[in-house]
């Protein structure tokens, strides 16, 4: 069972509740590791030719950092809203 939901704080309270209810009605499924949690990225930072999926704002400093190093192209920051 795979739970997918958005990328942002409203997809993480959906989380929580399935994971809830999964513990409460569906314990076994979860001790047996059938139950999973996507993580879509929050962030995408581009430049053309390459990407960089990125968790959360710490990561999305560094890579914006690494793309201004080591690209000349003009570098974009894209923030997820739903799946990615």
């Amino acid at each position: 069972i795979l739970f997918a939901s958005d990328a942002d704080p409203d997809g993480g309270n959906i989380n929580s509740s399935l994971i809830s209810m999964f513990l409460d009605f569906y314990r076994p499924l979860v001790k047996a590791g059938m139950v999973y949690v996507t993580l879509p990225p929050l962030v995408v930072v581009k430049d053309g030719q390459q990407r960089i999926y990125c968790q959360d704002e710490s990561e999305r400093d560094a890579a914006v950092a690494q793309m201004k190093a080591t690209s000349k192209r003009k570098v974009e920051v894209q923030r997820n809203k739903g799946l990615g």
